[in-house]
């Protein structure tokens, strides 16, 4: 099994697919505020992903206790249908991703992102240790790197990149 995620340390990854901006999203209406500093958030309930990294300015957050009010869950779709249930009140992600499932749930009308993002962490993805992946990873950077030196790969996040943005702002097919 393979995922599409932040790097962990307990897995091996693949060479570096993308960057990705890590961003807060918070309900519509919600007062919160933010100026760069977490601590300033340090009240709120935060809805995070059990085994995700949101970057090293945000773990490090955690890791210090300065975030505490934590509720650990297993699905992006999960923090942000808490978010809107009044559960949560921040629910970090990658923009992209957060973005994703906000369209796919016709929610985007009823989130919003705070400003600035957290930071941009690069993205990989990654291969369990134990499942003895190592042999399919490689191949995978192989076909990457290849499709880089061609061009397909530029070509294809061209193609999508601009799509995904235009389209989350529609409402999500059914």
């Amino acid at each position: 099994m393979v995922y599409l995620m932040f790097i962990g340390q307990l897995n091996e990854n693949s060479e570096l697919l993308q960057d990705e901006t890590v961003v807060l999203f918070v309900r519509k209406n919600s007062t919160i505020t933010f100026n760069g500093d977490l601590a300033a958030l340090s009240q709120y309930k935060f809805g995070t992903i059990r085994g995700y990294s949101y970057g090293r300015t945000y773990d490090k957050t955690v890791a210090d206790g300065v975030i505490n009010k934590i509720k650990l869950l297993t699905l992006t779709e999960q923090a942000l249908r808490m978010l809107m249930m009044e559960r949560i009140d921040i629910a970090p992600s990658g923009r992209h991703v957060g973005k994703y499932y906000l369209h796919q749930l016709g929610l985007q009308a009823s989130v919003r992102e705070l400003s600035p993002p957290l930071e941009t962490v690069p993205t990989y993805l990654i291969f369990p240790k134990k499942n003895k992946s190592d042999a399919l990873r490689r191949r995978f950077n192989k076909a990457l790197q290849s499709m880089r030196d061609d061009g397909t790969y530029e070509k294809i996040y061209q193609t999508f990149h601009p799509l995904l943005e235009e389209n989350l702002s529609q409402e999500p097919r059914t």
